[in-house]
């Protein structure tokens, strides 16, 4: 496999052939550290009548800018970064499978990306690209068995897949196999074993065909379901259908797969740069609704190629705001507008898992780095894999208490979240901003809060005004408020609500922040809170005995530069850890009870690492090493110096 220093991918199958799972041992931060968070389905809403028709069940993302592999996607990110637009997925709460694509025969998606993907619940696959003279070569063997029969490709892929800790494989073939015939029985074979492989080796593992081959052996893009490709869709986990089709060819598709009771599988394309057919031309861009209203009336999923077309369509220019209509509209009435976002057709996912909860809003970038309200790093910064989980509740035109990202402070990280009171005229009584839907059965826990009380002046410090967060059951849809305590304004604080008390089978469907207030008139609007962490933990408190970090040993690569490392080590007398450990997303196989680490050279934060292991950058004298440890609750456990 390619030996970049970043990323691994390969455009010979003789690499892959001798690929081993051991050759990790030199390169263990291309490696993801994050299970898959659970994701729960979404409770209905009980008191609102079902959508007609209801909204396109699964939404895949193909991310594809410039052909792939760019720095700011490298493993230990980039500290300091240049100062320009960085493209995230923001919007994950929309998003079921993330595919990364590049113009290489086999794509092993960066660390990072699957990183924050599956801390957010989605599925990351890989790709295998077959096109050009390379990709007719590489279909020259793809098909080789080994000495007990065995696709040895097959079991290569799906080991791939279980070692760098993503969840499986979009299979492109844009070439046909040497010679004049394939029988595809033997390719739907192959398939079928690949599949089989990723399911043994990657829990939830997927393998996604794409509409090109046909089992005519020629590459004719049917666009849809058709018996020229079906052979082949019956044997993965779905199809991802080329890009040119037309409105009749989605009502052939929905038929076909009606028939296979399987029409959620079907992934139809749709082109963000709008090249070709009407799941391009009129799928571009902001026009993506038009197109998404008919595979919602068909009842199929959809699949977005290069949703990142904003930052190279508008050449970095207020990319936040572009992304943010595109997907979740602009705060307007969806209803009437006619340019709708995406959120507008597809089915919403929960955020967090089933009994766990913690964000504290960082996004991929940042000014500085925050380490518990105390600002540890003061230079850009970008690192994918460090993006929490963003807010799935965006505040409409008409809220008048409303939800903003700063990255002026923040409690851990570049980013926190202003709560602010708009400018007008404000009756009194409760305002609400909802942040996340949830679906967390969390009777008995705790939730823990870090937050900053904005300086005001007395004058507009409102008498008997109180904030907090709001939580909302499912059954009842009755929203519990518990107050923040006030105390001192200005400087980080840090409380814990203790225990949640929920019915049987109840959970909590939506989290969020409530201000309480008499009657309001200003014509600036003003913070009320700042959040930095929010946190639903299945424990009461802090575990009373933390897994320790060991001492940092510094060595010579052999190439000049120095690399760190260091072991984990989880203590095993500790109800609370032991408990922690069984919920999904609170345990690593390869870092134990810490999610990330903090790596300091003396006083100063010089990056973050999601291994055991840290590459010195170059430049960076050797100094006083220090790595901490950072929990999946957010907290710091004190590492060793250099041994």
């Amino acid at each position: 496999m390619s030996n970049a220093k970043d990323f691994t991918y390969t455009s010979k199958m003789s690499e892959l052939a001798d690929w081993r799972p051991e050759d990790i041992e030199i390169q263990a931060s291309k490696v993801s550290n994050t299970p898959l968070a659970g994701r729960p389905p979404l409770p209905p809403p009980i008191h609102l009548p079902k959508a007609t028709p209801s909204p396109i069940p699964n939404l895949l993302s193909c991310h594809y800018r410039q052909w792939g592999y760019h720095p700011d996607e490298s493993p230990q990110g980039q500290f300091p970064a240049p100062s320009k637009p960085v493209y995230t997925a923001a919007h994950l709460h929309l998003i079921s499978t993330f595919i990364y694509f590049s113009l290489h025969l086999f794509s092993i998606p960066p660390s990072p990306w699957i990183n924050t993907l599956h801390r957010n619940g989605v599925r990351v696959l890989g790709t295998f690209y077959a096109h050009g003279n390379a990709g007719s070569i590489a279909l020259s063997r793809l098909l080789e068995k080994g000495s007990e029969g065995e696709y040895i490709f097959a079991t290569q892929l799906a080991l791939i897949a279980e070692t760098y800790g993503f969840d499986g494989w979009l299979i492109n073939i844009q070439r046909s196999f040497p010679g004049e015939h394939l029988v595809p029985d033997e390719l739907e074979a192959f398939l079928k074993e690949l599949r089989s492989a990723v399911r043994e080796l990657v829990p939830g593992g997927l393998v996604i065909w794409f509409d090109a081959l046909t089992v005519h052996n020629q590459v004719g893009w049917q666009n849809g379901l058709t018996p020229l490709n079906a052979p082949f869709f019956k044997v993965a986990d779905g199809m991802f259908t080329n890009f040119g089709w037309w409105e009749q060819d989605l009502g052939g598709t929905r038929d076909m797969a009606n028939t296979m009771n399987r029409t959620p599988e079907i992934y139809t394309g749709v082109d963000c740069y709008g090249r070709f057919g009407l799941g391009s031309q009129d799928g571009r861009g902001f026009g993506v609704g038009k197109v998404l209203s008919l595979i919602r009336e068909a009842g199929a999923s959809a699949a977005l190629f290069a949703p990142g077309w904003m930052y190279e369509d508008f050449d970095g220019k207020d990319p936040e705001s572009i992304d943010r209509k595109f997907w979740v509209g602009d705060g307007g009435d969806a209803e009437s507008d006619p340019v709708k976002p995406i959120s507008y057709f597809v089915s919403e996912k929960v955020c967090g898992g089933p009994e766990f909860f913690f964000t504290n809003f960082n996004r991929a970038f940042g000014k500085g780095w925050w380490v518990n309200g105390v600002k540890s790093m003061d230079t850009p910064w970008v690192h994918i894999g460090a993006q929490s989980i963003l807010p799935s509740k965006y505040s409409r035109n008409t809220d008048k208490l409303k939800w903003s990202f700063t990255d002026e402070t923040a409690y851990f990280g570049g980013t926190s979240l202003n709560i602010s009171i708009e400018a007008g005229s404000v009756a009194g009584g409760v305002d609400f901003c909802p942040l996340y839907s949830t679906a967390i059965t969390a009777n008995g826990s705790s939730i823990q809060v870090a937050y900053l009380l904005p300086e005001r002046p007395p004058i507009e410090i409102l008498e008997g005004e109180v904030v907090g967060v709001y939580y909302t059951f499912d059954a009842t849809q009755t929203k519990t408020l518990l107050p923040l305590p006030q105390g001192p304004r200005g400087g980080w604080k840090t409380t814990t609500f203790l225990p949640i008390a929920v019915g049987p089978n109840e959970r909590i469907i939506e989290l969020g922040i409530y201000y309480k207030h008499r009657a309001i008139s200003t014509s600036t609007g003003f913070k009320v809170l700042t959040l930095g962490i929010l946190h639903i933990s299945p424990i009461p408190t802090i575990p009373e005995r933390p897994s320790r970090i060991t001492e940092v040993v510094s060595f010579d690569k052999g190439d000049g530069s120095t690399r760190l490392g260091w072991k984990a080590y989880k203590c095993y007398f500790s109800p609370a850890m032991r408990k922690l450990r069984s919920v999904p997303g609170c345990f690593s196989g390869k870092t134990g009870d810490f999610a990330s680490f903090l790596v300091w050279r003396g006083k100063e934060l010089v990056g973050v690492s999601y291994c055991l292991e840290y590459d010195v950058p170059t430049g960076v004298a050797v100094g006083d090493w220090r790595v901490d440890g950072v929990t999946w609750g957010g907290a710091i456990v004190k590492g060793g110096g250099v041994r």
